[in-house]
């Protein structure tokens, strides 16, 4: 099966993965991927930061269900939508760890994490934590994710959201 494109490209396995990510999606339907590789839709703010849409993104079939990838590309597509500049970069060094136990994922942020999105309104730290929510849910077929901070329930990523259970994608 051929992708759908506005324009021709080739794809073969060994195209560079790196070239389709900077071709508009506009002109590239993402849906097919080679047998190398994986489309990962992550869940990003949108410009007026009142919910959440749908990203596809390309990785390599190698990294595909790694949890440190996944959240690598994420984080590195939250800085790219421009709208946390000059508050808050994300790294992917804020994650201490990621366990998967039956359906949920425990997500551990470092104090780094909850110390810098202080800097955001409880609306918009509700929309990066969904962010992280929907994203993993969606890439692990799993219902809900517990947030933590250094193991701990986190006291100040959201007076709106009760963080001592697990969240599920919204």
């Amino acid at each position: 099966m051929k992708p759908s494109l506005a324009f021709p490209i080739p794809h073969t396995p060994e195209f560079d993965v790196n070239r389709i990510k900077n071709i508009s999606e506009k002109y590239l339907d993402i849906s097919y991927a080679s047998e190398k590789e994986h489309v990962l839709d992550l869940y990003l703010p949108e410009k007026n930061l009142n919910k959440l849409y749908r990203k596809k993104t390309i990785i390599s079939q190698a990294d595909n269900g790694k949890p440190e990838a996944i959240l690598r590309e994420l984080c590195l597509s939250l800085n790219q939508t421009k709208l946390f500049e000059n508050r808050i970069a994300f790294k992917f060094t804020y994650i201490n760890n990621v366990v998967l136990s039956g359906d949920t994922i425990v997500l551990d942020f470092t104090e780094n994490f909850e110390k810098d999105m202080a800097v955001l309104d409880d609306k918009t730290k509700k929309l990066v934590l969904y962010s992280f929510i929907n994203t993993l849910t969606d890439a692990f077929l799993i219902d809900q994710v517990l947030i933590r901070v250094n193991g701990e329930v986190p006291t100040s990523l959201g007076e709106n959201i009760d963080l001592t259970y697990p969240l599920f994608a919204n």
